[in-house]
C-alpha cells in the first residue's frame, strides 16, 4: 500500500513539472516574440535554464515511475526484489 501512495504522490509531482514546464515554454515564447527581445535576453535566459532544469527533474520523476513499475511486476510475479 505505500508503494502506491508513493506512486501516486509522484505522478503528481510529474504532472505538476510538466505543467510548469509548459507554463514555461509559453513565457520563453512570449519573450522571444515580444517587440523588447533584445531589451530580455536576460530574461529568456533564465526561462530556458528553468525549462531544462524541470525537464532535467522531470526525467528523474519519470525514472522513478520506471523502477515502481518494475517493482510492482516483480511483487505479481512473487519475485524477489533485489536487483
Amino acid at each position: 500500500m505505500m508503494l502506491e501512495t508513493f506512486q501516486k504522490k509522484v505522478e503528481g509531482l510529474a504532472e505538476d513539472y510538466a505543467d510548469l514546464i509548459r507554463v514555461r515554454i509559453m513565457d520563453a515564447q512570449n519573450i522571444m516574440h515580444s517587440n523588447e527581445a533584445h531589451d530580455n535576453d536576460f530574461n529568456a535566459d533564465t526561462s530556458m535554464e528553468t525549462i531544462y532544469e524541470g525537464i532535467r527533474i522531470l526525467n528523474h520523476l519519470s525514472s522513478v515511475l520506471e523502477r515502481i513499475d518494475r517493482i510492482q511486476r516483480r511483487n505479481a510475479c512473487g519475485q524477489n526484489l533485489s536487483d
